[in-house]
């Protein structure tokens, strides 16, 4: 039964042809009638099918069909304890299901990053078998869309999922016909840990060798119109692996950026998962300065107004900028590291952008959880305070101060000075470190009410100050919001000539206090 069901998806002999780039395995002069040749693919379902480096090996059973595959040696490489315990409790499941009937292998980031030369990522493996049919051969699965499921695994989580294209049996044909529905062709490598061999099907591991990213053929155009997030993801793997794009690749990346966007039904919480990515890889030291090249690049693809919709327009190079001036401040001695990813993101939005309030609503969209917007309100609390121009004394103080208290403020304050022109901007850092020594007692009690209210802890223990109740909070957290779109839009003035003047209104607000300046703090991002 399962083998007769595994056939059924090769009905169509021109589109199973079509799918695998072959010659139409029923041509006219050869090969055998379709009823015939379909219970011949089944009847072979179940064989691995195989062939030397460069030779072609048998599709599945079918008459006059080749799938081109080469094999290759997986490359040497170092891996520490962690990974040596996930690779062998992946052979675990590869074999487990081997041994069921199923064809099982390691694919995509792991196989792909030991031909790069980098440590490699959790390990993915692709199979013939469905979800269900996972379900009965694994306790702990969890399932999750896209034919993909998690398994727990003696304390180890592994991806699953089902091969794609128009073949589900146990065969290399089945494999090549994945192969070809994959993203970039360096991530169509497969790995058989049995076996000890890397199978490629579309030239992944010369690409990975060449270090090219290419959109997998024969059409990869229809891949991007598949999932458009994939121009987001080639723009990740090559700022984050040190690739180049092939021209093919580039020119189609072009061509489709504008379907990567929540106006063309991408949902947000996808394009901030795949940004997460790319800034995991900044922050953990893996690829520095990924954040800065990733936005460079997606301004020449023309891919950064649709991703990000408040640049649509103006503010892409100035993005651009700010990223990398954000980017030397915290690589420079005491810059305190990189910044949370809602940050980075919200540098992106320029005062001088032409419609504040409509650009600060589509930034919000990305923001879903409590901390992301806590991050964002420390930076609308300080640029409120920055422009505020009658906040001085003893009010502008502690308004100062309950801002240098929170988490985030000197990331925030970063933020603010790589919005200015590069001669300012030392002075403005220069005058908050200032600042922040002169009211170190007022910020230390401040934090102590910040302790307070994430503990949850009775006001009495704090030194008598009294925490608001979570409905002012949120009240004040939403009023924030609101003010962010007019407050930073006059942080540096409203024209380079004001520029001047707008530092002076700044220093003059300081109260006398740069002049004894100290280092402030820093801040792990």
């Amino acid at each position: 039964m399962r083998l007769q069901a595994a056939a059924a998806p090769l009905c169509s002999r021109c589109e199973l042809a079509a799918a695998l780039g072959l010659a139409n395995p029923w041509r006219s002069g050869g090969g055998w009638p379709p009823g015939r040749a379909r219970r011949a693919a089944t009847a072979a379902a179940s064989g691995s099918g195989g062939a030397a480096d460069g030779a072609a090996a048998p599709g599945g059973g079918l008459p006059g069909a080749e799938v081109a595959v080469t094999r290759h040696a997986l490359p040497a490489y170092a891996a520490d304890e962690e990974e040596r315990e996930a690779l062998g409790k992946a052979e675990e499941v590869i074999r487990t299901l081997t041994g069921r009937g199923f064809k099982a292998l390691i694919a995509g980031g792991w196989v792909r990053d030991k031909f790069l030369g980098r440590r490699a990522s959790d390990i993915d493996i692709a199979t013939n078998a469905h979800p269900a049919q996972l379900k009965a051969v694994f306790r702990h699965v969890i399932e999750l869309p896209r034919s993909t499921v998690k398994v727990a695994h003696k304390g180890e989580v592994l991806e699953l999922s089902t091969f794609r294209g128009i073949s589900r049996a146990p065969s290399l044909f089945s494999v090549a016909s994945d192969a070809r529905r994959r993203d970039f062709t360096i991530n169509a490598i497969y790995y058989d840990p049995l076996a000890g061999s890397v199978l490629d099907f579309v030239g992944g591991v010369d690409d990975a060798r060449r270090r090219v990213l290419r959109l997998t053929p024969p059409d990869g155009a229809g891949r991007l119109r598949e999932d458009p997030l994939r121009a987001l993801r080639a723009v990740r793997i090559v700022t984050v692996c040190g690739l180049r794009l092939a021209p093919e690749t580039a020119a189609a990346l072009r061509e489709h950026a504008h379907l990567c966007s929540v106006a063309h039904g991408q949902p947000p919480r996808r394009i901030w998962l795949e940004l997460r990515k790319l800034h995991r890889a900044e922050a953990d030291g893996s690829a520095p300065g990924a954040w800065p090249r990733a936005l460079k690049l997606a301004f020449h693809l023309g891919l950064l107004p649709h991703l990000f919709p408040w640049l649509a327009g103006t503010g892409h190079e100035q993005a651009v900028r700010v990223a990398e001036a954000l980017a030397a401040s915290w690589r420079a001695p005491g810059g305190g590291g990189v910044p949370p990813l809602p940050l980075l993101v919200a540098a992106t939005l320029h005062p001088a952008h032409p419609d504040p309030a409509r650009a600060h609503e589509q930034l919000a969209a990305y923001f879903q959880d409590p901390a992301d917007l806590a991050a964002i309100d420390t930076l609308a609390r300080g640029a409120a305070l920055a422009h505020a121009r009658g906040r001085t004394g003893e009010e502008g103080e502690e308004a100062w101060a309950r801002f240098y208290a929170a988490q985030h403020a000197p990331a925030c304050l970063r933020i603010l000075a790589a919005w200015m022109p590069g001669a300012f901007a030392d002075g403005f850092m220069q005058l908050h470190q200032a600042r922040m020594a002169a009211l170190a007692p007022r910020i230390a009690r401040h934090r102590q009410l910040l302790a307070a209210e994430q503990e949850s802890l009775p006001a009495a223990e704090v030194a008598g100050l009294q925490a608001p109740p979570g409905e002012a909070v949120q009240q004040r957290r939403l009023r924030q919001r609101e003010e962010l779109a007019a407050a930073i839009a006059a942080l540096v003035g409203e024209a380079g000539a004001e520029a001047g003047a707008e530092a002076a209104v700044l220093h003059d607000d300081s109260g006398g206090a740069a002049d004894e300046g100290q280092a402030r703090p820093s801040e792990q991002g």
